[in-house]
C-alpha cells in the first residue's frame, strides 16, 4: 500500500483472510471471524482505485461486526475497535464513533488495547502497546495517512 501497488496489496489482504486448513480446529462461523482490519485495508485500496461503492459496502460490513465474549472467550481482536470507530466516523460522524468507543471501553474496562483504541482515535498520547500484531499494523497504517 505504501508503494501504491493496490492490486498487489489486495492480493496480500485476501491471503490474510484465508483460514489455515490444518489448524486443528474447524473454521468459526463467518459472523464470528473478525476481519475488520483486513476490510479496512481493502477499503483504503478501493478508495485509491476509485471503487467508492465497494469501499462504502466495506464500511458497512465493518460496522455490523459485533464484538462479544462467549464462555470467557473473546471472538474479536480488540485493536480492530479502532477500525470500527474509523468506519463509523466515515458513515455517521465523529460523535457516533466516540460514543461507540465509549461503550466498548465501558464493556471491556480491563482491556488495555480497547483503551489504546480510544486514546488513538481521540488523538491523545496512547499507551505504548508493541506486543499486539494488530496494533502494529494499525500504527503502520496511520503512518501512511
Amino acid at each position: 500500500m505504501s508503494s501504491k501497488k493496490y492490486a498487489t496489496a489486495l492480493a496480500y489482504i485476501n491471503d490474510a483472510k484465508k483460514w489455515p486448513e490444518n489448524l486443528g480446529v474447524g473454521k468459526p462461523y463467518v459472523e464470528n471471524i473478525d476481519e475488520r482490519l483486513e476490510d479496512w485495508m481493502t477499503y483504503l485500496c478501493y478508495l485509491q482505485t476509485g471503487k467508492t461503492k465497494e469501499a462504502t459496502a466495506l464500511l458497512q460490513k465493518i460496522t455490523t461486526f459485533k464484538p462479544k465474549i462467549e464462555n470467557t472467550v473473546i471472538d474479536f481482536l480488540p485493536a480492530n475497535d479502532l477500525v470500527t470507530a474509523w468506519a463509523i466516523e466515515k458513515l455517521s460522524g465523529k460523535q457516533k464513533a466516540t460514543a461507540w468507543l465509549n461503550l466498548q471501553v465501558k464493556q471491556y474496562a480491563d482491556n488495555q488495547i480497547v483503551m489504546w483504541c480510544k486514546q488513538t482515535f481521540e488523538h491523545r498520547a496512547a499507551t505504548s502497546i508493541t506486543n499486539d500484531a494488530e496494533v502494529r499494523v494499525l500504527q503502520r497504517l496511520m503512518q501512511l495517512r
